[in-house]
């Protein structure tokens, strides 16, 4: 089967949340009896989420700033070195967007919070808008050999848990785990992990502190706050990335795990055939 998608994120606008406000629905946030009874009525939102989130794990804005220019940093030499050409499809005859920041961080830090007003906020900037298709083949292994096909991975354990979906970020934590403790394996066993950052302080990060995760080993081409974040292509992106990464490396494991709405997340665990 075939399994991937399409986004175009500039067709998306933030007042198409309320749309419901013609029918009678004041707010996208509450309005479920039964969400009300679990969840109260409090605004359901990733950067009122986000600034809990900073605040109990004491992330500073230097501390966004410096990963979100690693990230640049490590997504522009990707690109430089060619790095992200196996995996890329021409479209017309465009091959690359124009879309990450080689702008020192000087210059990022001189930039406004977001929400104005708030003199304790810390800016929480979403991953770039950006519109892509990624599509990913998979197959038993009849099916590969019935095709003759030589695929360089094979998928060893898929996980999807859940955790609060007021806080809604933090569920690769768990996810990560689970996933860990069901194929017996340690992070240090994995060579190259993939995490969505879809938020700047999503990666910044409760999940690797959690995890004592090695960041040397974490979005080495740089992640979605340099590349973008296209939601229904993001996930096949990140597994064709990791499935062509550094093909040579002595360790086989790789590990991919990304947040999801309602406080989901899932992790994939890939090893060499």
């Amino acid at each position: 089967m075939i399994a991937g998608g399409v986004q175009n994120m500039n067709a998306i606008r933030s007042r198409r949340m309320y749309a419901g406000q013609t029918y009678g629905f004041e707010t996208p946030f509450s309005g479920s009896p039964g969400w009300t009874r679990r969840y109260g009525d409090e605004e359901v939102n990733t950067d009122l989420r986000g600034r809990e989130d900073r605040a109990t794990w004491d992330i500073s804005r230097h501390d966004m700033e410096v990963f979100a220019a690693e990230s640049n940093r490590r997504a522009a030499a990707a690109i430089d070195e060619g790095r992200f050409s196996p995996e890329i499809v021409p479209v017309a005859t465009s091959r690359w967007t124009r879309c990450v920041r080689r702008a020192p961080r000087s210059r990022d830090c001189r930039l406004k919070t977001v929400a104005r007003g708030r003199p304790d906020h810390r800016r929480h900037l979403q991953a770039r808008f950006r519109t892509a298709a990624a599509a990913v083949l998979i197959a038993f292994r009849a099916g590969i050999e019935d095709h003759g096909l030589k695929p360089p991975r094979v998928s060893t354990h898929l996980t999807v848990a859940r955790d609060s979906p007021i806080m809604m970020l933090t569920a690769p934590i768990p996810a990560t785990r689970h996933a860990l403790a069901k194929t017996g394996l340690k992070l240090d066993d994995i060579d190259l992990v993939e995490i969505n950052e879809a938020f700047r302080k999503r990666p910044c990060w409760p999940g690797p502190r959690k995890l004592d995760a090695d960041l040397s080993r974490v979005n080495v081409n740089g992640g979605a706050i340099a590349l973008g974040h296209p939601l229904g292509a993001t996930g096949a992106k990140l597994m064709t990335t990791l499935l062509l990464r550094a093909r040579a490396a002595e360790r086989p494991l790789r590990l991919q795990t990304m947040c999801e709405g309602g406080g989901l997340a899932n992790v994939t665990i890939i090893e060499r055939l």
